[in-house]
């Protein structure tokens, strides 16, 4: 997301971290992240979408996308090494096309 953020000329801004203290105590990591929620904003400051992890504990490790400026919002799911969309893949290439449709919207309001 960040990646993508920066090649689309947009912000990316990391709202709040897990507590790693408590995980490094208790469990290993289950996701390749220390980044609790973040989003990506346009040049303005407009924040386009929001991005939640669950907590690294839970069985189902998920991830929920949110567009605001409507009611659209994505819950995906861990399954194998491998990030779905309902039965679909959730790719980078999936990302990318959120993030142009987002950026577009706003930039033409």
């Amino acid at each position: 997301m960040q990646e993508l953020s920066q090649e689309l000329g947009l912000n990316f801004v990391k709202v709040s971290d897990f507590p790693d203290y408590i995980y490094r105590m208790e469990r290993k990591y289950d996701l390749p992240t220390i980044i609790q929620s973040a989003s990506v904003q346009n040049a303005r400051g407009e924040t386009l979408l929001l991005a939640a992890v669950s907590p690294r504990h839970v069985e189902d490790k998920g991830i929920s996308l949110r567009l605001l400026g409507g009611s659209k919002h994505w819950h995906l799911h861990e399954h194998h090494g491998d990030l779905l969309e309902g039965k679909r893949p959730f790719t980078r290439e999936r990302l990318r096309e959120l993030l142009e449709k987002a950026r577009d919207s706003a930039n033409a309001a």
